[in-house]
């Protein structure tokens, strides 16, 4: 009889499943309470962390054009790490603009 009822739990495991799944009620739910549980875990390596809370979408917006030969403010190397591709700031920084497309 063991084996008949493991039998039957087999064959309606993925119907019911499927039927939970569906409803809608049984994933909200787990969401609801085992999310925060998950965050807080350590042993969980892959976690989701939406850029805005609640929402379920949202549009990251592409930065503005910047104009050829506009500075940007982040530093430049010193000298000795240059290799050769140019003796002032300006040479070093143009040396990768046919490379980076600005």
């Amino acid at each position: 009889m063991d084996g008949m009822k493991k039998l039957v739990k087999r064959a309606l495991q993925r119907p019911a499943d499927a039927l939970i799944y569906e409803s809608g009620v049984l994933p909200g739910r787990l969401r609801e309470v085992a999310g925060p549980l998950l965050i807080e875990e350590p042993a969980v390596a892959a976690k989701f962390l939406p850029y805005e809370g609640g929402r379920g979408n949202y549009i990251i917006e592409a930065p503005a054009e910047r104009q050829v030969g506009e500075r940007d403010g982040l530093p430049v190397p010193p000298p000795g790490l240059w290799e050769g591709y140019g003796q002032t700031p300006e040479q070093y920084l143009g040396g990768g603009r046919p490379r980076s497309g600005s």
